[in-house]
């Protein structure tokens, strides 16, 4: 599903208050009409930010941009940024519901279409791609996620940077060629502009039930960030298809 999707340095933009940097690489996109993939690690760097969200905008650095294709799309489409969604308890994080079950944590990934500089623009012109990975609680913590959160919670600071150590984005949103639901649905936020071709995996990762917590205690300006999730909504027609 992915291929010569690389990923080396982020900056995660907590609302408007708290920049992190993180140092990622190594991930995929989807190629031809059934999707496949191959890895290739190469270098990049990255910044942005977001209200009332974590999200990873990427800058590139001597490094091809990466890209999806393939599958239910209709042309290619280029990486635009990584954002987490969360509810109040585990149960009602997700956007996404799998079987009627909704999950603590979605991690959804934006791709636009070549030339495309802005999330809005795109998407009301049909040009947005949202890729969204399900993380559910366990026991054990992942550690990958651990890399991300430490410089989250109470002590954040606001406006202030954050270094962090490289890992491969693909331990957290992993590759995948088959076995998704695709849809043509909304941004989840503000202006929620329709048009947007959804991509879900369904097969949940892991957090655990502390890092969740520690997420929720995420400082914003003026209180925790305990919620930043949109409720689920009605189907109203649309068309979700299985690719197996």
């Amino acid at each position: 599903m992915l291929d010569s999707y690389c990923l080396d340095f982020f900056y995660i933009f907590l609302g408007i208050f708290i920049l992190v940097y993180l140092a990622i690489f190594e991930y995929c996109t989807y190629v031809t009409n059934k999707p496949t993939y191959s890895r290739q690690a190469q270098t990049m760097g990255s910044y942005g930010y977001g209200e009332c969200d974590v999200n990873l905008y990427p800058e590139y650095k001597g490094c091809s941009i990466p890209k999806i294709c393939g599958g239910p799309l209709d042309g290619v489409y280029e990486l635009h940024c990584l954002n987490l969604r969360w509810g109040p308890n585990d149960e009602e994080g997700t956007e996404h519901m799998i079987n009627n079950k909704r999950f603590a944590l979605e991690l959804q990934v934006t791709f636009l279409r070549a030339g495309h500089r802005n999330k809005f623009i795109a998407a009301d012109a049909g040009d947005a791609i949202m890729v969204a990975y399900i993380y559910q609680t366990t026991p054990i913590a992942n550690p990958y996620l651990n890399i991300i959160l430490e410089q989250l919670g109470p002590a954040s600071e606001s406006f202030k940077r954050y270094e962090i150590e490289t890992i491969p984005v693909s331990l957290l949103a992993p590759c995948f060629s088959r076995g998704y639901f695709s849809y043509v649905g909304s941004l989840t936020h503000p202006p929620c502009i329709e048009g947007v071709r959804w991509i879900v995996h369904p097969e949940p990762l892991s957090i655990s039930c502390c890092q969740m917590k520690k997420l929720r205690k995420t400082h914003m300006l003026y209180c925790d960030l305990k919620n930043n999730t949109r409720p689920v909504q009605e189907l109203n027609s649309r068309e979700v298809i299985f690719y197996d």
